[in-house]
């Protein structure tokens, strides 16, 4: 965590917070894991995968939870939707979670999370897993995700079509700098 989440935590009775100075990219370009928020699982834009058996899946998973067998993962690259979506996958078995991470990175996706022991965190959190099937995944039935704008975003078209609207003269304001309007 950064050293104002630490000073937070502390403040919350927290002993001994971890803080990784340079920050969580890095921390996780290090190899280390990061843990989701039950609240993220449960409203969080993204993309949840269970790598068990369509047997244990029946029995319970995480609501929201596509259902990929870890065997069958690499046949279906495919079904996954864009690059920057972001990806948690989880299984009873940490190994399948760890290599079902790397190949998603070798596939070209950024945002993969290994979601460990994710039904123990889902039901000593109090919530109860889902029974029956997850949602299956196919080529003809593909992971649907689209990415929702957050607080004060706005789409690349909308963006564009205020760029075109915009007088001569106009500047757009990024977080670093001024920059004048460019013909489109």
């Amino acid at each position: 965590m950064s050293p104002k989440s630490a000073g937070l935590a502390i403040k919350w009775g927290h002993k001994k917070p971890l803080v990784y100075v340079d920050g969580l990219p890095v921390w996780k370009k290090s190899g280390n894991r990061i843990e989701p928020t039950i609240e993220h699982i449960q409203k969080g834009n993204i993309v949840i995968v269970d790598l068990r058996s369509s047997d244990k899946v029946e029995k319970g998973h995480l609501p929201r939870a596509y259902t990929i067998p870890f065997t069958k993962l690499e046949d279906y690259e495919d079904a996954f939707p864009g690059y920057n979506a972001p990806i948690y996958f989880y299984s009873d078995k940490d190994e399948e979670v760890r290599q079902a991470v790397a190949t998603a990175k070798e596939w070209g996706y950024k945002n993969v999370i290994g979601y460990y022991d994710a039904l123990g965190k889902w039901q000593n959190t109090g919530h109860k897993l889902q029974a029956g099937p997850a949602t299956p995944v196919s080529d003809d039935a593909p992971i649907n995700w689209q990415k929702k704008l957050g607080p004060g975003e706005i789409s690349i078209s909308n963006f564009t079509k205020s760029l075109k609207s915009a007088d001569e003269g106009a500047y757009v304001r990024n977080s670093k700098r001024q920059i004048r309007r460019c013909s489109l």
